[in-house]
This record gives C-alpha cells, structure tokens and sequence, in this order.
C-alpha cells in the first residue's frame, strides 16, 4: 500500500526531464534561425554596398576630379518589395611627392561604399 503514488511521481520526474530538454533544445533552434537570418540580411547588405562600388567605378572616370560628390545614397528595391540602401562616400585628394612609391604626384581616390540592409551594415573601400 506505500507504494500507491510513485508511479505519478515517476512519471512526473520523467516529464519535467523530457520538457526541461525540449525547451532547451527549442531555445537553441530558435538562436541558430535568428543567427542566419542575420546572416541572409548581412550578405544582402555586402552585395548593396558592392553595387555602391560598381556605380562609383562607373561615373568615376567621366567626372574625376572635378564634380564628383562626396557622398551620395541610392535605394534599391529587391524582389518582393523590400528595400535597401548604399552609401558611396568618395575620398579624392593629391599625393604628397616623394610618397610610398618615391616621386609620385598624382591624384588619387578612395570609395568607400555602406550597404544597409533592416539594420545591418557591411562596408567595402577601394583605392588607386
């Protein structure tokens, strides 16, 4: 007769186990599908700011260097309405003589683009 509630207590030994496992392997599902999501939203704003470069590398030539902007911002919209946005900061200046490469006395430029995508930045920076 002792042992007439130990199969309940058992039972709800082993179901507090059991639902202690789900929700910690739950809480690590859910972490591992927000960490790829932000990788998918980091590698779409890697390629807007990429698209920030090639746009910079095309009016470059026709407009350097007079009547280049510093900076401009392009919103481009993807498949399935989304949005997101590069920023193209452009440097330009002269090179000092007797620089890195001895004697040089020449323009130069640096692009830098930002890519943005719902909150995430990724950056790429080019140079002569």
């Amino acid at each position: 007769m002792r042992n007439k509630g130990s199969a309940m207590y058992l039972s709800l030994v082993v179901l507090t186990i059991i639902l202690g496992i789900i929700l910690g392997l739950s809480s690590m599902v859910i972490s591992q599908i927000r960490m790829v999501r932000g990788m998918e939203h980091s590698v779409i704003a890697f390629h807007a700011a990429s698209s920030g470069i090639e746009r910079a590398l095309s009016i470059l030539p026709g407009l350097y260097p007079a009547g280049l902007p510093n900076v401009t911002s392009t919103m481009i919209t993807l498949n399935g309405g989304a949005t997101t946005t590069y920023r193209i900061i452009i440097n330009r200046g002269t090179l000092a003589p007797g620089g890195i490469t001895g004697g040089c006395n020449s323009n130069y430029y640096c692009i830098i683009s930002i890519g943005n995508f719902r909150g995430i930045e990724r950056a790429i920076e080019v140079g002569n």
